[in-house]
């Protein structure tokens, strides 16, 4: 069974929730029926900053489907002009379970959103 917590999970998540943001600055909205809340957090420091912004994802439904998932995105930066030495993007199943996730994530993918096919080898030809 593949992991919930990669790239393409978190993607398709945030493509679902960023969808119907009404306006960048806003801290918490409704996509297809799942609860989002982000919080951003920002330090400059003399000789270095960093940026961490956590949205907050609540499924509405009822258990055994209910789940909600924190995906954090962090950034670090030194130096002038800023150069970035870390930045990391991970998610982390707070309550439900990944099967939850999974099938909330088939029902409601945008269709833009392309999971990659199996390779497929060449057939030869004689």
């Amino acid at each position: 069974m593949a992991q919930i917590t990669n790239a393409l999970t978190i993607r398709q998540l945030e493509q679902i929730a960023y969808g119907a943001n009404p306006h960048h600055d806003a801290r918490s909205w409704t996509s297809r029926g799942l609860e989002c809340r982000r919080d951003r957090h920002r330090y400059t420091g003399q000789y270095y900053s960093f940026t961490t912004e956590i949205l907050q994802l609540c499924c509405g439904e009822q258990a055994p489907a209910h789940w909600e998932a924190l995906i954090v995105n962090e950034r670090w930066a030194t130096g002038t002009p800023e150069v970035v030495f870390r930045h990391a993007k991970w998610m982390k199943l707070v309550s439900g379970n990944a099967s939850a996730l999974r099938a909330w994530l088939l029902r409601n993918r945008l269709p833009d959103i392309r999971v990659p096919a199996t390779v497929q080898p060449e057939a030869s030809h004689s």
